[in-house]
C-alpha cells in the first residue's frame, strides 16, 4: 500500500489517501454498534477509543523514530483540536448511533462539507469555485437521500448528528489553518488522544459516567475501533488534508455514509433501501466531478 501511494502524483494520492480513511472511518458506526450490543455506552467508548489509541501511536512514533517534542502553542492547538474532534464530535456521534440507525446518523454528520466550505469562505475569504459548489450541491442531495423518514422523527438523534457534523468541521478547519496538518500523523493522533483521555477523566470525576469494567468482547472491538479510527484513518486523512486542503479532503470524505452503509449490511444485516442505493451514486458523482477538478489540465 505505502509503495504504491509513493507512486502517485501528488493530487492522485491525497485523493487516495483520504477515500480510504473514509472507507474505514465507515466502519466504526458497525463496531460501536457491536459494543452497545455488549453493554457498552458512547461515553465509555469515547473514553476507551481515546485511551487505547495513545499507546499504539507512542509505539508507532518509536519505531519510526518521530519525536515526542511539540512547542507550547502545538499544545495550545492540539488540546483545542482535540476538544472537538476526540471529546465532541466523537460523544455527538456516537450518541446518535445509540437513537437513530447509524447509516442515517452517519448521512446527517456528513453536512460537515458545506460547513468546512462556509467557514473557509467567511473567516478566511477562500474563494469557492463553481466546480467544488457544484459537487458540494450533488453530494449534499444525494447524502438527503440517506435519511429515514421514520428516523427524522427522532430529533434528539438527528440534532446530535448535525452537532457533530459542525463540531468535526471546525476541527478539519483547525487542522488545516493552524498548521497542525505539518506534524506527523502518528505524532498528531497520539496528542489528540491523550488530550481527549485526560479531558474524558476529568469530566468522569464529576460525573463518574465512564465504566472501567468492560468485557473482554467489548475491550476487543474498542480496540480495533481505536486502530482503525484514530490511528488508520486519522493517519490517513491528515495525510490527504496536507495535499487537497480542507475544503477539497471533505468532500472527497463523503464516500464515509457509503461505506457506513455497506459495513452495516455486512456486519450488522442492516437492510438497504432503493433510496441508499441512488443517494450512494449522487455521492460517487460528485466525488468524481472532485477527483477531475484536482487533476492537472
Amino acid at each position: 500500500m505505502k509503495q504504491l501511494l509513493s507512486k502517485m502524483p501528488p493530487e492522485k494520492k491525497g485523493i487516495a489517501m483520504t477515500a480510504l480513511s473514509a472507507v474505514i472511518f465507515g466502519l466504526i458506526p458497525s463496531l460501536c454498534e457491536m459494543t452497545y450490543r455488549l453493554g457498552n455506552d458512547p461515553i465509555t467508548l469515547s473514553f476507551f477509543k481515546s485511551t487505547f489509541t495513545v499507546p499504539f501511536c507512542g509505539i508507532a512514533m518509536l519505531r519510526n523514530g518521530v519525536s515526542f517534542r511539540i512547542s507550547m502553542q502545538q499544545m495550545i492547538r492540539l488540546a483545542l483540536a482535540a476538544i472537538f474532534s476526540n471529546v465532541l464530535t466523537t460523544i455527538l456521534l456516537f450518541s446518535s448511533y445509540t437513537i437513530i440507525n447509524a447509516s442515517t446518523a452517519t448521512a446527517i454528520h456528513f453536512m460537515y462539507p458545506l460547513i468546512v466550505a462556509l467557514i473557509c469562505r467567511f473567516s478566511y475569504h477562500e474563494k469557492i469555485t463553481r466546480s467544488q459548489a457544484v459537487s458540494l450541491f450533488i453530494a449534499a442531495v444525494g447524502i438527503m437521500f440517506f435519511a429515514n423518514l421514520h428516523d427524522m422523527q427522532k430529533l434528539a438523534g438527528i440534532i446530535f448528528a448535525l452537532l457533530s457534523g459542525i463540531t468535526y468541521a471546525i476541527y478539519l478547519v483547525i487542522i488545516d489553518k493552524m498548521k497542525l496538518s505539518s506534524i506527523n500523523g502518528y505524532k498528531l493522533a497520539f496528542y489528540l488522544s491523550l488530550d481527549a483521555a485526560v479531558a474524558f477523566l476529568g469530566m468522569n470525576w464529576f460525573t463518574g459516567n465512564i465504566v472501567f469494567l468492560q468485557t473482554v468482547e467489548s475491550n476487543a472491538v474498542m480496540v480495533i475501533i481505536s486502530l482503525a479510527d484514530s490511528l488508520l484513518a486519522l493517519y490517513l486523512l491528515k495525510e490527504g488534508i496536507k495535499i487537497l486542503g480542507s475544503k477539497k479532503a471533505s468532500i472527497l470524505s463523503m464516500l464515509e455514509p457509503l461505506s457506513a452503509m455497506l459495513f452495516g449490511y455486512l456486519l450488522n444485516h442492516q437492510a438497504v433501501s432503493r433510496k441508499e442505493i441512488i443517494g450512494s451514486a449522487i455521492v460517487i458523482l460528485s466525488v468524481i466531478l472532485m477527483g477531475r477538478e484536482t487533476q492537472p489540465s
